[in-house]
């Protein structure tokens, strides 16, 4: 049980330097040089960087922008820091809020903590301090993950599949919250585009835009799950599934110029979990989909076949994007392995997951600079079924 327990923890926080790399950070100071001297400090260190003179550039700023850590000194030009972060909360952004002083004022310090304000900083300070309070601030966030996870781990039994069983089934859901997210924020983001002129209306999308692109950056930090899942088989007609799961990124594809054909067997059954099916196939249409996109080609063109070839029922999502490298083929299954700069090499290792769970298979083949073909082999419901 402690050695489950430490591998949790150890789960649950990840390391300083790659805590940092994930994180957008805005720092709001008038001071051209201490402005100057931590954006310098910090370029390598994390994912991106602005400092700002005003809360009110700030705020216009945010407007666009979506950050995780927002750092403000008390005494600024126009709106002080306080009132910044009061102005932050009025529009629920959900950040690591540290506010900078010069005053060892109580009075400060209480109205601070009322507004969520989750550290201090003191003037004059070093760029390390500041290092050090972030890190300090989303270590405490990694400890209080892992109690959950323990607490959760202490409830199902020791007797489960332990630390493999909830990595699985937590990134399982973060992956499902992603896919159904970029399905929305594509909506918004077409919305948007569709509203010529400024206005109340535009605001509205662009606010939605960036509540969105906040949520999915949340969403790789899921702490908990509060049930363990399991497969429950059911005999349904796969082509429902298959629909609804394309019309789901009906604005994507649209947006980004994809021509869909579709090839389905009518009428052919399966007897399986529906939501892991649905996992599976929603994972592999969203990786052809933002494949084609990254592709500069005019003539995109998704392919979706669902064959009934007997004892299994094969469904392919064949892609003409620009293929995957051989040697990347051999790893794309692997836990960890990726390739995108934001992912964090869980998706093609869970869809492998889900499909040993319902006795699938899955496959991906790829020509370099054709196509690539993503196949879910499943048993047939079975003849009798469909008597």
């Amino acid at each position: 049980m402690e050695e489950s327990t430490r591998d949790l923890r150890e789960m649950a926080q990840m390391t300083t330097k790659e805590t940092l790399k994930s994180r957008k950070i805005l720092f709001v100071d008038y001071d051209q040089s201490i402005r100057l001297s931590l954006s310098y400090y910090f370029r390598n260190k994390v994912g991106a960087f602005m400092a700002l003179e005003s809360a009110e550039e700030a705020l216009d700023h945010l407007k666009d922008e979506a950050y995780d850590i927002i750092i403000c000194d008390y005494s600024l030009p126009g709106m002080d820091g306080l009132a910044f972060f009061k102005e932050l909360n009025g529009h629920n952004y959900r950040v690591l809020k540290i506010l900078v002083t010069a005053f060892g004022n109580l009075e400060i310090a209480v109205q601070a903590i009322r507004m969520g304000v989750h550290d201090f900083i003191m003037k004059p300070f070093q760029a390390a301090t500041v290092e050090q309070s972030i890190t300090g601030l989303i270590y405490k966030q990694g400890k209080e993950m892992a109690a959950i996870l323990v607490d959760g781990k202490m409830l199902a039994g020791a007797e489960g599949k332990r630390l493999e069983q909830l990595e699985f089934l937590l990134g399982k859901t973060s992956h499902q919250i992603n896919n159904t997210l970029q399905g929305l924020l594509g909506n918004a983001e077409m919305g948007l585009l569709e509203v010529r002129e400024d206005g109340p209306l535009k605001i509205r999308f662009n606010n939605i835009v960036n509540g969105l692109e906040q949520v999915l950056h949340l969403s790789k930090d899921l702490t908990s799950i509060s049930k363990t899942l399991k497969a429950k088989p059911e005999v349904f007609e796969i082509v429902l599934l298959m629909e609804r799961c394309i019309s789901k990124y009906d604005d994507l594809i649209k947006r980004y110029g994809i021509q869909v054909y579709k090839h389905f067997d009518k009428h052919v059954t399966v007897n399986t979990d529906r939501q892991y099916l649905y996992d599976i196939v929603d994972n592999l249409l969203i990786n052809a989909i933002q494949g084609l996109y990254a592709d500069n080609k005019i003539d995109k063109k998704l392919t979706i076949l669902i064959e009934d070839i007997g004892i299994t029922v094969h469904i392919r999502i064949i892609d003409n994007g620009t293929g995957i490298e051989p040697e990347i083929i051999e790893k794309v299954f692997q836990k960890g392995f990726t390739t995108k700069e934001e992912g964090n090499g869980m998706g093609l290792y869970l869809v492998e997951r889900l499909a040993r769970e319902i006795g699938a298979t899955i496959s991906l083949k790829s020509e370099k600079g054709k196509s690539t073909v993503a196949e879910i082999a499943l048993p047939q419901s079975g003849r009798e079924d469909q008597q």
